[in-house]
């Protein structure tokens, strides 16, 4: 069922109107087959059954006519004593009327289909008509209007008449069941056709179903599939399987987003372990930067030397605690302060001299003997040993008083 997993949703849903659609196809066309049937008996019935019966009525109704207006001939010869030239003259126009209908009946066999009955009956009617007409004949040759010959003459012809219009029922009779059954027929041939569009229809009532049943089981165990995907990587959980196979549907789309989105949450947690190990060790040098530099300020504040870090101008940096006490001030109020003021005033060319020649040596040492001002007045002898270091963007330097 690969393809059918690689249909997208919209096909998926279109699948089942379609197929349902087909199958509707299907009985529309058995429908129109019994329509078809119905029309065909209709057509057989309008163009064969009732123009046969009204066929054979009419000729058994002229037949009759004929026979009567002939009968009624013979009965005036013999009331008004015709002559025998009136006889046969109106005697003729008898048997042309019936020679018409012999030859009507001849072509009746042409017009329509007969069955093996009716074309029994058709042959024993035409042998019939034509005796009657060989009867009709005689009484109209007759060479006289006798009373004893026109009698016998009416008695063969009725005798004749009476086989002719049997034959002329039993004919009607035939065509009538023969129409009876077509329609029987029919009618068997539909109940058969209505019974066959319900049981189809059952079918495709069934086939519709299992197939919408078996098309939401798919797509809901699709949607169950990937939730609980999804849940899984809102927990936290990457190690969830995916499947190798690339779909070509919204799912396989999806599971396309979700093999990105857990490679993501992958390389997120491994960046957040790496980040974190970094910051650990950040913080333990931080700590030893800490600890090397307390372990520095104690070096330096608690030094028994004066430690002075001044720029090329002589402003006062930094100075360390231990010194500052030693000349009677504090560390915050000599920083910032030039580093000449505490020199005595004679001393100050030289003091200057010596900063310059550290600023212009880096890296030497420079001594130098003089005097220093106490916050209280008195006159200290200093040793001076200066030399320039690197600061953060600026020339320093470090000038050690003892």
């Amino acid at each position: 069922m690969q393809w059918l997993s690689n249909l997208t949703i919209r096909k998926k849903f279109l699948l089942l109107p379609l197929i349902a659609t087909t199958l509707i196809i299907i009985l529309g066309v058995i429908f129109l087959y019994g329509i078809n049937s119905e029309s065909r008996l209709l057509v057989m019935l309008t163009t064969e059954n009732v123009p046969k019966l009204q066929k054979i009525s009419s000729l058994s109704s002229k037949f009759s006519t004929n026979n009567v207006a002939f009968i009624s001939l013979l009965a005036t010869a013999l009331k008004d004593k015709l002559s025998e030239s009136s006889f046969y003259r109106s005697g003729r126009k008898n048997i042309v009327v019936l020679n018409q209908q012999i030859e009507d009946l001849n072509k009746f066999k042409s017009q329509f289909y007969l069955n093996k009955e009716q074309n029994k009956i058709h042959d024993y009617l035409l042998r019939n008509l034509i005796k009657y007409r060989d009867y009709m004949g005689n009484a109209v040759l007759m060479s006289s209007v006798d009373i004893d010959l026109v009698a016998e003459h009416t008695l063969r012809v009725n005798e004749a008449y009476t086989l002719a219009n049997t034959d002329f029922l039993n004919f009607l009779a035939a065509v009538q069941r023969e129409t009876e059954a077509e329609i029987i027929k029919a009618y068997d041939e539909l109940n058969a056709f209505q019974i066959r569009s319900l049981i189809v229809l059952g079918i495709i009532l069934l086939f519709t179903i299992i197939i919408s049943l078996f098309l939401s089981r798919i797509f809901t165990i699709d949607l169950k599939i990937l939730i609980a995907r999804l849940k899984s990587l809102a927990a936290g959980n990457t190690s969830i399987g995916l499947p190798e196979e690339h779909r070509k549907d919204e799912f396989g789309d999806v599971n396309n987003a979700i093999r990105v989105f857990r490679h993501t949450l992958v390389m997120r947690d491994e960046a957040e372990k790496k980040l974190n190990k970094e910051i650990i060790t950040r913080k333990k040098i931080e700590h030893s930067l800490r600890e090397s530099e307390e372990r520095f300020r104690t070096l330096y504040d608690d030094n028994p030397l004066i430690l002075f870090t001044i720029d090329q101008n002589g402003k006062i940096h930094s100075i360390n605690r231990r010194g500052a006490t030693q000349i009677g001030f504090s560390s915050e109020e000599l920083v910032g302060s030039s580093v000449l003021k505490l020199v005595v005033e004679e001393d100050r060319e030289e003091a200057l001299s010596l900063i310059r020649r550290c600023a212009s040596t880096p890296g030497t040492r420079h001594q130098l003997t003089l005097r220093k001002s106490h916050k209280d007045g008195n006159v200290i002898w200093l040793r001076e040993t200066g030399q320039a270091i690197r600061g953060r963007g600026n020339s320093l330097m470090l000038l050690a008083c003892e």
